[in-house]
């Protein structure tokens, strides 16, 4: 069993439990922080357990533990890369853009991402200072968002603009037709889980709000449809 991990969360990894409960009897998302885990990912996928424990306050310890149960449930996928790993909503997203994902929703190239999409045209100095870092802190980003397509340099004067690429407009109604598709997918998912079914309480284009539970303990749960939209904040 992974190191440092109580011997509590150890017997709640490996003994098997009821589907759509955990060992507490309780429905497998009661818990809130498993909640939390699962909407970011849902919106922000193809993070590591660093980035969801500084993210969410919680410790790696306690994340590692809600995503072993997630990933055990069928709910979330983990994707090894070397030593580290990161992990996204099963039926979200396709393997092939796993990489676009890991480079988007990085925490300093989504940072930067965001930058050039809200104020397209900036300087590399511009978005360096806009930042509060360093020249060469942008530069780095920027030639891994270049590479992954979603930013180009356009030449004025002897320096370049930076503006966000089509690559991710120009594939909008596939992101919509995913949405859908997964939107569907989880519904029937958490419909074979224990409790009354799912009740849809709002719904948008990009996310959608589900109430679970059993018929005495109800609680909402906010599902991400289209992470191309909501990565970006929108």
């Amino acid at each position: 069993m992974s190191e440092g991990i109580g011997k509590a969360f150890a017997n709640a990894i490996k003994d098997e439990v009821s589907p759509g409960q955990d060992r507490s009897g309780r429905h497998l998302f009661q818990n809130p922080h498993r909640r939390s885990i699962f909407t970011f990912l849902s919106t922000n996928p193809c993070m590591d357990i660093g980035t969801l424990a500084a993210r969410s306050g919680l410790s790696r310890n306690a994340v590692k533990w809600h995503l072993d149960a997630l990933v055990k449930a069928g709910y979330i996928t983990k994707h090894g890369m070397g030593r580290a790993s990161v992990f996204y909503p099963e039926g979200l997203i396709g393997q092939e853009r796993i990489p676009l994902f890991i480079i988007v929703n990085s925490p300093r190239q989504s940072l930067l991402f965001r930058e050039i999409v809200s104020k397209p045209g900036l300087f590399q100095s511009q978005i360096a200072e806009n930042l509060g870092r360093s020249r060469q802190w942008a530069a780095s980003s920027i030639k891994a968002l270049e590479a992954a397509g979603l930013v180009t340099g356009v030449a004025d004067g002897s320096r370049l603009r930076y503006y966000p690429t089509r690559l991710l407009p120009d594939m909008a109604d596939a992101f919509y037709k995913g949405a859908k598709d997964f939107g569907a997918y989880i519904l029937r998912k958490l419909g074979q889980e224990g409790g009354k079914p799912p009740m849809v309480v709002k719904r948008g284009l990009d996310r959608m709000v589900v109430e679970l539970g059993y018929q005495f303990h109800r609680f909402d749960m906010e599902i991400g449809l289209n992470p191309y939209n909501t990565c970006l904040g929108r």
